[in-house]
This record gives structure tokens, C-alpha cells and sequence, in this order.
């Protein structure tokens, strides 16, 4: 069998404990492995003969301080001059047929007996593996499933499946990493690029990507879009005018009131969420929520100084309420509570800048336009206020039906007080 030799440039590597003479490496074609041979000397320069040490051997690719791409430890003897052999690759071979010796640079680290001696770079002899698949070639022409057209490099064979890091590919290209790495990176590095540094695009019936956590105990985010730009993190489009579905569907089966299926934060100035119909031709409502559960379909929380919500219209001529509360349950259409006790504001204030009346009650039905009462029997306070700071009437109460026989006024009392008081012209 051919083998291969080449003599490198003698070097030494000095340590407190001895020095390692590098005479030669070489590689058999018959084998994916590589012979090593020193010799191990004292700080004095002796050869330490018939010795046993302990040889670790990493291989750092790119660099010498990149990262390692193969590790293994022979414990080993060396001869009466102090020499030794090792094959490298021989003790972790499945990490050694990985290497890419026509594509990477790489470098050796020694360590005997705990002490680096250093890190160099290989040359000739290790590259000699990329050449092994020279080997199977024979007269005549040759199958090659790869083509070279200008920068591209494309697979001849379009039926057939790419596959890194796996050897049954699932689709035209799977990668699939089983260590530290990631499955792959797709960067632009030029800041005049416009294109996409992805782009993922199906004309079939599934979906145009999917991204799943598989590990129950991982807790980060299945997608993460982030951008240090002027612009939008992400886009969500629907482009096709008949479509009913949702751009973004959200969903989550948890029971925990924390575990929302959208929440929105803002550590800025702006809003955490917006929703907006641009359409003016547009009837629909620009944001829908809708429990079919026991809970509230919207909730408002402000733990600042600001308001819990604000319904506010600014078109002139628009004639539509700024809020509108309905329900076609049991329940009241709208609730206005303060549960501080030392609150001494309204629960609800309003007013008008314009010519219309502030607020107006009106019922269809069998029961009041309105009722003002005070629960606590301690309560010393009017339970309806009517004041005017203009030149007509604080209160005007009028019984528009000709056949009612009822009062326009009726004030009773079930307490020794007046029922009614009126101080002034009567």
C-alpha cells in the first residue's frame, strides 16, 4: 500500500516538564487516520525513555483558538530514545471522518500529561484525506450529482433530497443539527443588500412555514422577530380580497390567566397595541373581543397615572357614539363603580361642549329612565343634585301624553323630613 510522507520543519514546544521534538507526520490511504510521532525530553533536553504519558489531542478548526471539532486521549509509552507513536483519529474516529479537510483550515493542540505544548497548524499530509475519494474513480465518464454555472452551484439531479446532518433528508433540504450548533443561519451583511435574507414561499396547501418547540421544559419563544431599524418587526398581509381568515390567529389551551394567546408591552413611549381600518368605505368594527365564557371580553388595567380606557371620535361630522354599551342578557348594559372609599370623585362624569343635552336616559320598556339611590342609612348627602349657573330651570319634569293622569313631580318620604323643600319663588 502507497503511503505518503512529509517531512515538516523541526520545531520545539518548551514546558516547565519536558520538550516534544516533532519529527514527522504521515497518512495511509488505506486508513482515515494519521500518524503522529515525537519525542519526549525533559526541561534539560533528555529523552524521557520508557515512560508512560498521556497525549491529548484537539483539532481547532478556523483558528487556534476556534472551535474544537475533534478531542481524544491516548495514554501511551515511549521507546529507550524517548520516542512515541499515535495515530490520530484512532481513538475517536466517528468525530475524525466528520473533519472537512478540503473546506476548513486546522489546527493541533497537544497536551501531555496535562501541559499544552501548543497549537499548529496542518499543512500537506492531513489534506490528503480529501483526496480519498479518488479512490472509487475509474476510466470513462463520472456522475456528478453537483453543477457549477457561474456563482451558482446547483443539484443536477432535481428528484433527489440535500441532507446536512442527517442521512434520510424529509424535504429538498434538511438540516438537522444533534450538538451545540444551530441548524442555520441566513445573514446579509452588506447594508446596501434590499433583498430578503429569507424568503419562504409555497404555491401548494400547507403552510409557507412552520415553527414548533418540541421540548415540553423549553420556555423561549417558538418566533422571535427583532429589528434595530426604523422599521416593523413584522408584517402579517393578506392580499387576497376573498379571504375570511385572520393575517395573524393566535391560540393557547393554558389555564393560566398569564398565558394569553397575543399580549403586547411597550418598554417606550408608544402604544402596546394598535388597530386600525384605513378604509373609509369600511363598516366593520376595527377591533372585535368576544368570550363565550364566564369573564369579561375586555378588560382595562392602568397600574400608572393614566385612564383604563379612552373612546374618542375625532371626525366632526361624525354623528356615531364615542362608546356604546349594549347586552341582550339579564345583566346591565354598563357598571360604574369606585371601590376606594377615600375616592372622592364621580364614578361616572359627563359633558358635552356642544348644544345637546349631557346625559339622557331613555327607556322602551316597562321600568325608569333612571334611578338615583343612596344604600347606606349613614349617608347624609343629596341623593340627585340638579344646579344651573345659566338663566334657565336646573330641572324640568314634563308629562308629554295627554291621557296620563299621573304626576309630573311625585316626592315622598318614608322618614320625619319634608318630602318636598323649596326655597325662593314657589
Amino acid at each position: 500500500m502507497k503511503k505518503l510522507y512529509i517531512l515538516l520543519s523541526p520545531f520545539w514546544l518548551f514546558t516547565s516538564y519536558f520538550v516534544l521534538y516533532i519529527s514527522c507526520f504521515s497518512f495511509a490511504q488505506s486508513s482515515n487516520k494519521i500518524n503522529y510521532q515525537a519525542v519526549a525530553r525533559n526541561a534539560s533536553g533528555t529523552p524521557l525513555a520508557i515512560a508512560t504519558v498521556t497525549v491529548s489531542l484537539d483539532i481547532h478548526r478556523g483558528g487556534t483558538g476556534g472551535p474544537v471539532s475533534m478531542s481524544e486521549t491516548h495514554i501511551t509509552s515511549t521507546n529507550q530514545f524517548g520516542l512515541f507513536n499515535l495515530l490520530i483519529g484512532s481513538v475517536n474516529t466517528a468525530a475524525f471522518d466528520t473533519l472537512h479537510w478540503g473546506r476548513m483550515d486546522y489546527f493541533l493542540q497537544v497536551t501531555v500529561n496535562g501541559s499544552s505544548m501548543g497549537t499548529t497548524q496542518f499543512v500537506s499530509v492531513p489534506y490528503a484525506l480529501h483526496s480519498k475519494t479518488a479512490d472509487s474513480l475509474t476510466g470513462g465518464s463520472v456522475s456528478v450529482p453537483w453543477t457549477k454555472s457561474g456563482s451558482k452551484v446547483i443539484l443536477s439531479t432535481v428528484l433527489d433530497s440535500v441532507g446536512i446532518g442527517t442521512s434520510a433528508p424529509e424535504a429538498k433540504l434538511h438540516v438537522e443539527s444533534t450538538g451545540s450548533e444551530g441548524a442555520g443561519i441566513f445573514r446579509i451583511s452588506d447594508p446596501a443588500n434590499a433583498n430578503n435574507a429569507l424568503v419562504v414561499s409555497t404555491n401548494g396547501l400547507a403552510n409557507a412555514g412552520l415553527f414548533q418547540i418540541t421540548n415540553a421544559s423549553n420556555a423561549t419563544d417558538v418566533l422571535y422577530a427583532g429589528t434595530n431599524g426604523g422599521g416593523r418587526a413584522g408584517v402579517f398581509e393578506i392580499n387576497n380580497v376573498t379571504n375570511m381568515y385572520p393575517a395573524v390567529w393566535a391560540q393557547t389551551n393554558s389555564n393560566d390567566n398569564s398565558a394569553v394567546a397575543i399580549q403586547g408591552s411597550n418598554t417606550g413611549l408608544g402604544t402596546a397595541g394598535f388597530f386600525e381600518i384605513t378604509n373609509a368605505a369600511n363598516t366593520e368594527n376595527a377591533l372585535n373581543v368576544i368570550s363565550n365564557g364566564g369573564g369579561n371580553s375586555f378588560v382595562g388595567y392602568n397600574s400608572g397615572t393614566g385612564r383604563s380606557g379612552l373612546f374618542q371620535i375625532n371626525n366632526a361630522a361624525n354623528s356615531s357614539d364615542a362608546l356604546l354599551a349594549t347586552t341582550n342578557g339579564t345583566g346591565k348594559a354598563g357598571n360604574f363603580s369606585i371601590s376606594n372609599a377615600g375616592n372622592s370623585a364621580n364614578a361616572v362624569t359627563a359633558g358635552t361642549n356642544g348644544t345637546g343635552t349631557t346625559i339622557y336616559g331613555v327607556n322602551t320598556g316597562g321600568g325608569s329612565a333612571g334611578i338615583f339611590e343612596i344604600a347606606s342609612g349613614t349617608n347624609s348627602s343629596n341623593a340627585l343634585v340638579a344646579s344651573t349657573n345659566g338663566t334657565a330651570r336646573a330641572g324640568h319634569f314634563q308629562i308629554t301624553n295627554s291621557s296620563s293622569a299621573a304626576s309630573a313631580l311625585f316626592a315622598t318620604t318614608g322618614g320625619t323630613g319634608l318630602a318636598g323643600e323649596f326655597a325662593g319663588k314657589v
